[in-house]
């Protein structure tokens, strides 16, 4: 092969190491003489996609319907409180498959950028409403937050124990479903 040719084959810098320098102490490299002009045409790799972290969530969201909950020891739900949460959604004629559930303890993003990845219509939390971006809401009261109708409720082992809560939620729930 002719060295005229190694100038597109190479495009790396290249330095020439002579056995004798192998034993001496370190010598400035050599640069051989290879043009690196880069062809105009050529085309460049496309920069790598940034990394979106993955929203865990129970659901197809085909309700356009965000169930936020917090709850540092489960997946999504407490397993006692699983049943409670169907028979609220089925009190508003949802099912759980058609909801989007996310636990916010168990996501590294703001709850504005998860509204933002989910894109809902409604939006109703249980025990979220410590959390920064959702404490000028008042729980039970339907507001809007990113363009959703949300109400906000106490985490859902308190309302199933306390008759008034559950009141509370209803009548939002049918304000914002059934009215």
């Amino acid at each position: 092969m002719e060295s005229n040719y190694l100038k597109y084959l190479i495009t790396e810098d290249v330095y020439v190491i002579t056995e004798s320098s192998a034993d001496s102490p370190l010598q400035e490299d050599v640069k051989t003489d290879v043009d690196t002009n880069v062809d105009s045409n050529a085309v460049s790799e496309p920069a790598p996609a940034p990394y979106v972290e993955k929203i865990p969530v129970k659901g197809d969201n085909s309700a356009a319907i965000l169930i936020l909950n917090f709850d540092e020891n489960a997946a999504f739900v407490a397993d006692e409180n699983l049943t409670f949460l169907k028979n609220i959604l089925s009190a508003v004629k949802l099912d759980i498959d058609q909801v989007a559930l996310v636990n916010l303890a168990k996501v590294d993003l703001a709850v504005d950028a998860v509204i933002k990845e989910l894109k809902p219509k409604t939006i109703i939390g249980f025990g979220v409403n410590h959390i920064e971006q959702l404490k000028p809401l008042t729980i039970y009261k339907i507001a809007t937050h990113q363009n959703c109708q949300t109400i906000l409720a106490d985490d859902l082992k308190l309302i199933e124990s306390d008759k008034s809560k559950k009141k509370a939620l209803w009548e939002g729930l049918q304000e914002l479903f059934l009215r």
